[in-house]
């Protein structure tokens, strides 16, 4: 579906409650690994490993971010074992979202040390949109590094 044909007054975003959303958020992303042709996001796997790290007990799970059109989840942002670190899951037809996202990660995910709030953003390489914002701090696979995006 376009996005002119969506009703923004069925779009919604929540914190991610895990009794409701973990099998839910697997599902998206085999759905999208499916439609895509190409990893746009995290494969389902990594997803179940994230929840089973030791180090994700020390995370409040309800950070994470979830965005639902007409009740089906299209977009997720979440930290992987520690705050500070977000990753982008996006269905390619609601990038639209991405402002709204990223403006999440920077109040939920983000965390505060001496000099202020960070966050470092993880998206896929081939979203050169979001690459291209200023200041993205974005994690490049030919760069090798991960740069903090100050807040």
């Amino acid at each position: 579906m376009g996005n002119e044909n969506r009703n923004p007054s069925f779009l919604s975003n929540r914190s991610y409650q895990h009794e409701i959303d973990y099998e839910r958020v697997g599902r998206f992303l085999q759905e999208t690994y499916a439609t895509a042709g190409e990893h746009i996001n995290w494969l389902q796997p990594r997803w179940e490993y994230m929840h089973f790290h030791p180090y994700i007990r020390k995370v409040d799970l309800s950070r994470i971010g979830i965005w639902e059109y007409r009740g089906d989840i299209v977009a997720v942002v979440h930290p992987e074992h520690f705050l500070g670190s977000a990753y982008f899951e996006l269905a390619p037809e609601f990038h639209s979202l991405k402002e709204e996202m990223l403006n999440y990660a920077e109040t939920h995910i983000s965390f505060v040390q001496d000099d202020g709030r960070r966050l470092r953003l993880f998206i896929n390489d081939s979203d050169l949109e979001f690459h291209s914002w200023p200041g993205s701090g974005v994690m490049s696979k030919q760069s090798g590094r991960i740069p903090w995006r100050n807040l």
